[in-house]
């Protein structure tokens, strides 16, 4: 998870002060939080990234956290994910 939110802050040009700062967490507590999956991650934290990235915090979550990748087949449907397949 390091990478993931050191990219994170890269990108949005922010330090960890800088999101310790907007969440009220001292720095080294949020460098552990950091090392950390993201589901394990207060709401405290996701907030105080969303405040200093100037972003929403479902945004910070979406682009933190890769989305699980499920298949799904309905054969009385006759879909794959969501296309429909017409011929049998």
């Amino acid at each position: 998870m390091i990478q993931v939110i050191e990219n994170y802050l890269k990108k949005h040009e922010i330090t960890v002060a800088d999101v310790a700062e907007a969440a009220g967490i001292s720095e080294s507590t949020l460098r552990a939080v950091f090392s950390q999956p993201v589901e394990e991650w207060t709401i405290k934290v996701l907030n105080g990234l969303a405040l200093t990235a100037f972003a929403d915090p479902g945004e910070v979550l979406a682009e933190l956290q890769p989305r699980p990748v499920r298949y799904v087949s309905d054969r009385e449907k006759q879909t794959i994910q969501v296309f429909h397949i017409s011929n049998q």
